[in-house]
């Protein structure tokens, strides 16, 4: 699907414990849209909820998670930690963590697009494979990680492709090619073989 308005919108998820992967993936957001949305003519717009969430009554994950439904890419991001539970959603779901319920509102979208390679939002998911110290961390917390990550192997409940990664010089390098790629396929612009071609010729 290419988008006709050429503006593209990225959606953080994730706990407090990889602040250091939303940062990096700011960063790459940045450097993007100085070396490549001009000649392709799109510009990537970067939401966390931390900035552009507006504070108001009611759930306050609510203010959160409407944020998923305006965003074109769905980046989630896991290491040790899955969050706190943040109560019952409008349609009842009750889910335990807010990354978690803003993954779901994403795949809802993306189910509800069609399903397919093109369908939005592109949900890119990572999973740290940074080391730390078990003991110091809550065990359920973990468990849960690991038990949502198994939910996206062949069989799973929402079979899909992720990455893991370990530096986060390397989470940035991955999200910077893959950000790359889509770049192109949202805005039409040309594909890597054409690019490939013309570099030869």
């Amino acid at each position: 699907m290419v988008i006709p308005n050429k503006k593209i919108v990225v959606f953080i998820a994730s706990p407090g414990d990889v602040r250091k992967e939303r940062d990096a993936a700011e960063r790459t957001i940045q450097r993007l849209n100085r070396e490549i949305s001009g000649p392709l003519g799109v510009s990537i717009e970067l939401l966390r909820w931390e900035a552009d969430s507006i504070p108001g009554m009611g759930r306050p994950q609510s203010h959160i998670t409407k944020l998923v439904d305006d965003c074109d890419i769905f980046i989630g991001i896991l290491w040790k930690r899955f969050g706190m539970p943040p109560g019952k959603s409008e349609t009842g779901d009750e889910f335990t963590s807010g990354t978690e319920e803003e993954f779901h509102r994403a795949l809802n979208r993306w189910e509800d697009n069609g399903a397919q390679e093109h369908s939005l939002p592109h949900i890119l998911f990572y999973f740290s494979n940074r080391s730390f110290r078990p003991q110091d961390h809550n065990p359920e917390d973990i468990a849960r990680v690991r038990k949502f990550k198994e939910q996206f192997y062949p069989g799973g409940k929402h079979p899909g492709l992720t990455l893991s990664y370990g530096a986060i010089k390397e989470f940035e390098l991955s999200l910077h090619r893959h950000l790359l790629g889509l770049l192109f396929t949202l805005s039409g612009g040309p594909t890597r073989a054409e690019i490939i071609t013309d570099f030869v010729n």
